[in-house]
This record gives structure tokens, C-alpha cells and sequence, in this order.
């Protein structure tokens, strides 16, 4: 993974979910390498590292470093290589996993719709992609579904993780008299921004429970995601696709209903 292991947020809880399956399963050693540069080719010399030492099973969190995916999973045929994304393209012996995060995004858009005073909803996002795209739409339709008159106002950060842009990115949404927000980045820096301007937010990956003004959180299942991936023997065939969602129980919306009034509750 690019980031640290046990950063709040993304990170932390990809590692606690391959981390926990693993230990269940009793039959995995997991070794993590984190911090590993955003640039293509970092990763292919601590891979390549892992594989030589006999690590048959290897999980990639970052879209930068796709291109070293594909070339060793072709050097090494008989290692499974899965990459967070879908990015529909032929990748060979690669897996490919995600969840279905825009059906939680339209229930939190919901949340944001009837939580706004303002009928004015933040959305801070990384960048423009299909994935990303498709949150940022289920979102909106929530919001338009239980209030037609509010409108949702979306600012980019050009990346997963940069706290100095996602910073400014709050700032700017709450002078734009936005009182409530959600996010797709990868720790927690919009969270505590909005919480130090007293404005509503729905978290992602984790709730934050120290955090007063979190109403909501979108959270992945990263433990049943893993299990599933290192038992199953489909996961073992080539350009297998794995994108399972709220049916399967793989991400879910949690409510702080301390929070919450009857009718948010009940919507």
C-alpha cells in the first residue's frame, strides 16, 4: 500500500480486514509493505522481493502501480495477484476487486438531503473517474430524492490524499453556505476539517466516533472481501472481476443514530 498501515481511514482498514481474515483462516502468514512511492515501478521491486521469499498471494491498494502488476504477474504465473479497481482492461493474470460503494452513496445522499438546513450539500473528491464518478452521481440522486430544492456542491482535490487541497476544499464549501458534507478520499482530514467548522459530515471507511458531527459512514467489509478472495478457487482464474456490495454484505451505510432525528432514521 502507499500509505501507512495503521493511517485512519483507507489504509487502516484494508490492513485490519486482510489482516483479521487472515488470522481467522489460520492458515496465512501476512507480510505488509507500506509507504511504498505513487509512482509506477515503486512497487515492482518490493513485490518482486516478496515472491522470491515464496509469497503466493499478493494484494496491491494503489492504481499507480498497475503497469508493475501486470508485468510480474506474467513473470510469475503461479502467484495470484489482486488489484484494488476495475479499470475493465485485459490484465492477463491479474484479479481485479472492488465493492459497490455508490449503493451506500445513495443512501448517505439521502441522509444529506434531509440533514441540510441550507439546501446545501459538500462533496470533496478526488478526481474525475468512472468509479469515483458513479459515487458522486448515487449520491446526488439521494439527496434529490427526499429534497428536490437542495443542490450538491462538488469541489476536486486532484488526489486520494493531499490534506493541504482537502483543507481548502471544506473551507471553500463552507463559505458556499454548505452545512453538510461527504467524501471519497482516503484518511480523515476532511472529516476533522468539517468537525472543526461545525458542519455535518458522512464519513468513509470508518465512522469516528470521537467526531461529534458525524452522522453517517460508509463502511467496507474488508474482512468477509478477503476471506472470500483467499478461499475461493474462481479467484484463482484470470481476469476475474470481484465486485460485491450491500447483498453480500461486503459494505454497508452505518447511522450514528445518537445524531439522528426520528425522520432521518426512518427514511
Amino acid at each position: 500500500m502507499s500509505g501507512d498501515r495503521n493511517a485512519p481511514g483507507r489504509n487502516r482498514s484494508h490492513y485490519q480486514g486482510l489482516m483479521d481474515a487472515c488470522a481467522a483462516l489460520n492458515s496465512c502468514d501476512l507480510t505488509v509493505r507500506d509507504n511504498i512511492p505513487e509512482s509506477v515501478g515503486a512497487a515492482k521491486k518490493e513485490v518482486t522481493a516478496l515472491v522470491r521469499n515464496g509469497i503466493d498471494t499478493v494484494f496491491l491498494l494503489n492504481s499507480t502501480h498497475a503497469a508493475d502488476v501486470e508485468e510480474l504477474a506474467e513473470q510469475y504465473p503461479n502467484v495470484r495477484f489482486f488489484f484494488v479497481g476495475l479499470y475493465s482492461r485485459d490484465k492477463g493474470k491479474v484479479r481485479e476487486y472492488s465493492v459497490r460503494d455508490y449503493e451506500p452513496r445513495y443512501l448517505a445522499g439521502m441522509l444529506a438531503g434531509l440533514r441540510t438546513k441550507t439546501n446545501r450539500i459538500g462533496y470533496v473528491a478526488p478526481y474525475s473517474a468512472s468509479g469515483i464518478n458513479r459515487g458522486i452521481n448515487a449520491f446526488a440522486l439521494g439527496v434529490k430524492k427526499v429534497n428536490p430544492a437542495a443542490e450538491v456542491l462538488l469541489t476536486f482535490t486532484g488526489s486520494l490524499s493531499n490534506k493541504d487541497k482537502e483543507e481548502q476544499a471544506v473551507r471553500a464549501l463552507k463559505i458556499a453556505r454548505a452545512d453538510v458534507l461527504a467524501y471519497h478520499q482516503d484518511d480523515k482530514t476532511v472529516a476533522t476539517a468539517a468537525e472543526r467548522l461545525s458542519m455535518y459530515f458522512i464519513s468513509l471507511h470508518e465512522t469516528y466516533k470521537e467526531l461529534g458531527r458525524c452522522v453517517g459512514a460508509i463502511k467496507m467489509n474488508w474482512e468477509k472481501a478477503y476471506s472470500e478472495m483467499l478461499k475461493s478457487e474462481n479467484a484463482a482464474t484470470d481476469n476475474v472481476i470481484i465486485w460485491p456490495g450491500m447483498v453480500e454484505n461486503m459494505i454497508d451505510f452505518e447511522l450514528v443514530k445518537s445524531k439522528l432525528n426520528h425522520r432521518e432514521i426512518a427514511a
